[in-house]
């Protein structure tokens, strides 16, 4: 098992609790090259309970909900239904003190697409403002804790994530935090296409 990462610095799990799609195998391996092994984040209930012997090798919680909700009758629902889930499982994830204390970094991966509005997707883009408002105020709730939330948003080319390495390397960034300096921040991975407009 690898125990170090490819700067040298002990390799931490990051927990992330993703749709299926959202976290693709460019960004899990340029994650790992920054120290950071994913594994799947247990459930609410789990999570909750989790040994402090395993929650002492955790660096954060990476969250990000399905990239499209265009297909299919139910995707309103659908929509409310992923806003729900990133809401329980991040209330279960502060829940647990030993998480608090060693994994104090939540990291969302949004489609930057959806967040600045797409009208052929209008379900994904409320899910990416959703997502956006609950993570503002997540910061605001965690800062008596010195933990922190935080929104990147991405971009996908023919399928895969755009700028795997510097999305991984800014999540680094942000889980390295020792303080809850960095928090409620929208960071946009764009290609500067976000430059000059209206942000949400």
């Amino acid at each position: 098992m690898k125990t170090r990462d490819t700067k040298g610095g002990p390799v931490r799990r990051m927990l992330a609790a993703t749709a299926r799609g959202a976290l693709d195998d460019d960004l899990q391996a340029a994650l790992r090259g920054e120290g950071l092994d994913v594994v799947a984040a247990p459930g609410a209930d789990a999570l909750a309970g989790l040994p402090e012997v395993q929650a002492a090798t955790v660096a954060g919680l990476l969250v990000a909900p399905a990239l499209s909700m265009t297909e299919g009758p139910d995707r309103w629902a659908n929509t409310a239904a992923e806003l729900t889930s990133v809401f329980s499982l991040v209330q279960a994830y502060v829940r647990n003190e030993a998480l608090r204390e060693h994994g104090r970094h939540v990291v969302a991966l949004i489609p930057a697409g959806a967040a600045m509005g797409d009208a052929q997707d209008p379900a994904t883009s409320a899910l990416a403002g959703g997502m956006l408002s609950l993570f503002r105020t997540l910061a605001l709730e965690f800062a008596k804790f010195d933990m922190t939330a935080n929104c990147l948003m991405v971009d996908q080319v023919n399928g895969r994530l755009a700028g795997a390495q510097e999305v991984a390397a800014m999540i680094r960034s942000l889980v390295d935090q020792r303080h809850a300096t960095i928090s409620g921040q929208q960071i946009f991975a764009f290609g500067a296409r976000d430059a000059g407009r209206l942000r949400p």
